[in-house]
């Protein structure tokens, strides 16, 4: 994600020696990033990261999983993982979100604004002796009011990705091979798409 005047650059990142995530701050400097801080993060399994609409206020998704790429995507620490949101600026504050409702055995993975400031997010469940009735994959965050969407049944637990534009953000599970457009918490229209991946407005 980058800065609002485009001058830096923020990457996650994880540790391959202590599994602690991290967020890599590059300036851009004639078109060449230069490593200029490094922020740690309150867990593993950072994925993606992305910018407020209006300011340099950032929010990641912590999925919590702790893998190694010698062992593959076997995570090791499957039954005591947390999922979390965190929120960060350029100055290295970092505040962390708490537990999503409906989140407990769900790894948080993607995560998009639109042009209204809701946050929307998808995870995936990674382990299910923690899911219960209230198990969500899917949220939508206005005003710092949390909302898990029912959809999670139509996703088959699996947010392929999240994307959004103006009014909504579009949803996707290649489980299913549904994309789900939603507005807030409403759903407003749905479609199949084979191998529904990735999806973009």
């Amino acid at each position: 994600a980058y800065s609002l005047d485009g001058r830096f650059l923020l990457v996650p990142q994880n540790n391959l020696d202590t599994l602690q995530g991290s967020v890599a701050v590059y300036e851009i400097v004639e078109d060449k990033p230069l490593l200029v801080s490094e922020i740690l993060l309150p867990g593993s399994g950072p994925h993606e990261i992305v910018r407020h609409p209006l300011r340099d206020e950032f929010y990641l998704a912590l999925g919590g999983l702790e893998t190694h790429p010698d062992y593959g995507r076997t995570p090791f620490n499957l039954g005591s993982f947390q999922s979390q949101i965190v929120k960060l600026d350029l100055s290295g504050s970092v505040e962390a979100l708490g537990q999503w409702p409906g989140s407990q055995g769900v790894s948080l993975r993607h995560l998009s604004f639109d042009k209204q400031e809701r946050l929307y997010v998808g995870g995936q469940i990674k382990d299910k002796r923690r899911t219960s009735k209230k198990t969500s994959v899917a949220w939508v965050m206005d005003n710092q009011k949390i909302e898990a969407l029912a959809i999670t049944h139509l996703l088959d637990g699996y947010s392929s990705s999240v994307s959004s534009a103006a009014e909504g953000a579009l949803i996707s599970s290649k489980q299913t091979g549904t994309v789900i457009q939603i507005s807030g918490t409403n759903i407003v229209g749905q479609t199949s798409v084979e191998g529904a991946s990735a999806v973009a407005y």
